[in-house]
C-alpha cells in the first residue's frame, strides 16, 4: 500500500487511513514487545504465580488452577497460528474481505425455501457494501497483498489445516507453490474475472441472485475456502478456548483478591466495562540507554530531518528557504 501511496497523491490520500491504522497497529505491538522484555515481565509474572501457588495449596478451587490453565492452551495452540493468518492475512485483503462478507447471501441462496424477500434484501446490503468497498479500493496494492499472503498461508500453516485441494488446483492451474510468479498469476486472473470489479456482471447478479454464479466468482472462491475451513472446523476449538480463557482468567482474579485483600481495594478497575479518566503531562521519552525523544519537533530538527526526494522526509524548497531564514510566521501562519 505505501509504495502505491508514494507514486499518486490520489492514492495516498485514498490509502492513507488504512496504512495509519497498520502503522499504529504495528508500532503498539512492536513497542509492547520490547517493554515486555526490557522489563522481564515474564519473569515478573512467574514469581508471582508462585506466591499464588503456594498460597492455593490445600485450596481446592485454586490449587491446579495454573495445569488446568496450561491445558487449555496447549490444546488450542496448534491451531492459533491459523487463525491469526486468516485475520491479518487472508482478511487483509480488502478485496477478499468484502468477497468473504457474501457468504451469507450463499448461505441464503442455496438454504431450501429461503424466501426471495429475505435473499433480495442480503443482495441490496451486499450491494451498498460493495460501493462502500469500490471506493476505497486499490487494486493494484491488493492484488499484491493477495498473492503474498496466499503464498505465506502455504509455506507457514500446516498442511493438514489448509483449504482441501485449494493449493493443488492452484498449482496445476498456475504453476509450483514456491514461486512467487504462480501466486502473482492467480492473483491477477481472479482480479480481472472477479464480477466485483465489473458493474455490468455485478448489476446482473444482484437483479437476479444466484448460487452457482456466486460460487464460480474466483474472490467469492478464494474467500469461501479459506473462510469456510476455518469457521468449519477451528473456529470452534477458538470457542472453547476463549471461554476457558476467561473463566480461568476470573478464577485467577477471584484468588488473588482473597489472597491479598488490602491490595485488592486499590487494584484499577477493567477498562472494558466501566469508564476511565486519564491525565497527565506529556514528557520527553528515553526507551534505552543514550537514546531520548523529545515530545515536540522543532524547527532545527525538520531541517535537520529533510532529504530531497524523500517521500516522509520532503520539503517544498520555500519553506526550506524560510525556515533557515527563521521566517517562521510565513513559514507556518498568516494574517490571511
Amino acid at each position: 500500500m505505501f509504495e502505491e501511496m508514494k507514486k499518486d497523491p490520489a492514492v495516498k490520500l485514498q490509502l492513507a487511513s488504512s496504512v495509519a491504522s497498520i502503522a499504529n497497529y504495528w508500532k503498539f505491538f512492536d513497542g509492547e514487545t520490547k517493554q515486555l522484555l526490557k522489563y522481564d515481565v515474564f519473569g515478573q509474572k512467574q514469581k508471582f504465580e508462585e506466591k499464588f501457588n503456594a498460597w492455593a495449596k490445600g485450596k481446592p478451587e485454586y490449587s491446579s488452577i495454573f495445569a488446568d490453565w496450561a491445558k487449555a492452551y496447549e490444546a488450542w495452540r496448534p491451531y492459533a497460528k491459523q487463525r491469526q493468518y486468516i485475520n491479518e492475512g487472508i482478511n487483509g485483503s480488502p478485496l477478499i474481505a468484502f468477497a468473504g462478507s457474501l457468504l451469507q447471501l450463499e448461505a441464503a441462496l442455496v438454504k431450501p425455501g429461503t424466501p426471495m424477500t429475505d435473499v433480495k434484501k442480503i443482495a441490496e446490503a451486499a450491494d451498498r457494501q460493495r460501493t462502500a468497498f469500490l471506493a476505497e479500493e486499490n487494486k493494484v496494492s491488493d492484488q499484491q497483498v493477495v498473492a503474498a499472503v496466499t503464498k505465506m498461508f502455504y509455506e507457514d500453516v500446516e498442511k493438514d489445516q489448509q483449504p482441501i485441494g485449494f493449493y493443488g488446483t492452484l498449482k496445476n492451474s498456475y504453476g509450483p507453490l514456491d514461486d512467487d510468479a504462480t501466486y502473482k498469476k492467480y492473483a491477477a486472473d481472479m482480479f480481472s474475472k472477479t464480477m466485483i470489479f465489473d458493474d455490468s456482471k455485478w448489476k446482473a447478479f444482484i437483479a437476479n441472485p444466484d448460487g452457482v454464479a456466486l460460487q464460480n466468482d474466483p474472490a467469492f472462491a478464494h474467500a469461501s475456502a479459506f473462510f469456510t475451513n476455518y469457521l468449519s472446523k477451528y473456529s470452534p476449538y477458538f470457542q472453547q478456548f476463549n471461554t476457558s480463557n476467561a473463566e480461568f482468567g476470573r478464577l485467577y482474579m477471584k484468588g488473588i483478591m482473597e489472597m491479598d485483600p488490602a491490595k485488592a481495594k486499590m487494584m484499577y478497575p477493567d477498562a472494558t466495562f466501566t469508564m476511565r479518566v486519564s491525565y497527565g503531562a506529556v514528557k520527553s521519552y528515553k526507551p534505552r540507554d543514550a537514546v531520548a525523544y523529545d515530545y515536540v519537533t522543532t524547527s532545527k530538527g525538520i531541517l535537520e530531518k529533510y532529504k530531497a526526494g524523500d517521500y516522509e522526509f520532503d520539503l517544498p524548497a520555500n519553506q526550506i528557504d524560510m525556515l533557515k531564514k527563521k521566517g517562521f510566521w510565513s513559514v507556518y501562519g498568516s494574517n490571511s
